[in-house]
């Protein structure tokens, strides 16, 4: 199943939540239903990012990126490509945590790595200011090759693994062959 297989950033950032969530979706086929923070997220003016980060140089806007050798693919948010080249994740709301969108901004900061040759800075716009700003470092890459690593031993498991979390508020408790009724 993972031999030439394509793994979204999405698997990732899942995969830093709750091991058995890219388990799931990569064994079942169920589909994320779209929440009220996506739908914000595609609403926000990613010019206006642009201008409150005061980012010079060519603006890229919702990029496609796909690595061949790792096989990881995403889509960016928004690339900027001048003296230095800055990855872009916005999200609409705040959070009181967001480590699972710091794995997602160095993954897609990885994938500019990889398919641009180059990927200075990595900046995570949340609500409407600056929730990370990381000047991406090799060991940033290597991370998230580990991570990569990792979700494919998820994904070959027959059974899923070990759920690491309370499953109390998960939207996928109803599908999730470990969560409890």
């Amino acid at each position: 199943m993972i031999e030439g297989s394509w793994f979204n950033v999405s698997l990732l950032k899942q995969l830093e939540f709750c091991p058995v969530l890219p388990w799931i979706l990569a064994r079942t086929g169920y589909k994320e239903p779209e929440t009220g923070s996506q739908r914000a997220g595609r609403e926000v003016d990613l010019n206006k990012v642009v201008q409150r980060l005061d980012l010079k140089g060519e603006v890229l806007k919702e990029v496609f990126l796909r690595d061949q050798r790792s096989g990881l693919s995403g889509i960016v948010d928004l690339i900027v490509r001048g003296e230095r080249v800055t990855v872009v994740e916005v999200k609409a709301f705040k959070r009181g945590s967001f480590g699972h969108f710091r794995l997602q901004l160095l993954s897609y900061a990885y994938l500019a790595y990889r398919t641009l040759g180059r990927a200075d800075r990595a900046v995570l716009w949340i609500g409407d200011e600056v929730g990370l700003d990381i000047e991406v470092r090799e060991e940033h890459l290597r991370a998230v090759e580990e991570r990569l690593r990792r979700l494919r031993r998820v994904l070959e498991r027959e059974e899923p693994p070990p759920v690491e979390r309370e499953c109390g508020f998960c939207q996928y408790r109803r599908v999730c062959p470990r969560s409890s009724p």
